[in-house]
């Protein structure tokens, strides 16, 4: 939040944690978690989601997480900013050099119907949400992985602009580029390569 806030000094921070009592959550029916939450996401208008470490973060792995990662990303108003420790972009890059394949075995882990909460009464609410929305469990889980991934080449490119003259680390990224369908990224990389 930290290096958010360096680049968004007016920045202020809504934690759910405090602003929706935990104590009360089982006490919501499924109009509250259908859509009053959703409108308190699109009222803030942005979250600011942090993956760590980049290649299995905690988020995915939780109902609430990503059921806001999801109403964020259905809600055309609101803008979901990623942020990933310095120290795991060095990692994202140099992870991606190894193995190109990695970022899709990392982002083929989210399974919003394999999620995890404290109270399970709260992942029967959240699973209740998502069954009955348009394309359940499959279009949640395609949704988040959609936003990531176009979130992860944004950051290959910001890696590839601070190393040019790495021609590897071009190549390797092109190749994740044109795996996840963003082919004029990768083409990007193939002409940064050339030139």
């Amino acid at each position: 939040m930290e290096q958010h806030a360096e680049s968004h000094p007016d920045a202020y921070f809504w934690f759910d944690l405090f602003t929706n009592d935990q104590n009360e959550v089982a006490s919501k029916d499924f109009e509250w978690f259908s859509s009053t939450f959703r409108d308190g996401v699109r009222d803030i208008g942005t979250v600011l989601l942090i993956l760590s470490p980049w290649d299995d973060p905690m988020p995915i792995r939780r109902a609430w997480c990503l059921f806001e990662i999801f109403n964020s990303l259905a809600e055309p108003n609101v803008e979901l900013l990623i942020c990933l420790p310095r120290s795991e972009i060095s990692k994202l890059g140099a992870t991606i050099l190894r193995d190109s394949e990695y970022l899709i075995k990392a982002l083929s882990s989210i399974q919003a119907e394999k999620a995890e909460a404290r109270e399970a009464s709260d992942l029967e609410m959240i699973f209740e949400v998502i069954r009955k929305s348009s394309g359940g469990f499959p279009h949640v889980n395609t949704k988040v992985k959609h936003g990531l991934r176009s979130w992860y080449v944004k950051q290959l490119n910001f890696l590839m602009e601070k190393s040019p003259d790495d021609h590897l680390l071009s190549l390797s990224f092109a190749k994740v580029m044109a795996a996840h369908g963003f082919v004029n990224d990768a083409l990007a990389c193939a002409t940064w390569m050339r030139s």
